[in-house]
């Protein structure tokens, strides 16, 4: 496990190998494989640095031969939590 991994996990993201598979985008990681969605924060080591993708990105990128760009590369990402409005967010 590199420092950047180690580092990822203990600041609360998910890391694994990013799998583009019939529409859909996942990682797959220790505790196996999650589907993420388009408004997830995702990330994607490159070298030394971090790149952000959208999910579109991640979903339409392809290579010269056609293979996803992103998939089988090491990622992370944290799932953006979603709450309901309640009254008193209304009053602010």
């Amino acid at each position: 496990m590199t420092e950047e991994v180690a580092k990822s996990i203990a600041e609360g993201y998910t890391v694994g190998i990013l799998l583009v598979e019939s529409d859909r985008v996942f990682i797959e990681g220790e505790k196996g494989k999650k589907e993420l969605y388009p408004h997830d924060t995702i990330e994607v080591f490159n070298g030394k640095e971090l790149e952000g993708i959208t999910y579109q990105q991640a979903l339409f990128t392809f290579t010269m031969e056609g293979w996803p760009a992103y998939g089988g590369l090491t990622a992370r990402y944290k799932p953006i939590k979603l709450t309901v409005l309640t009254e008193e967010d209304f009053k602010r």
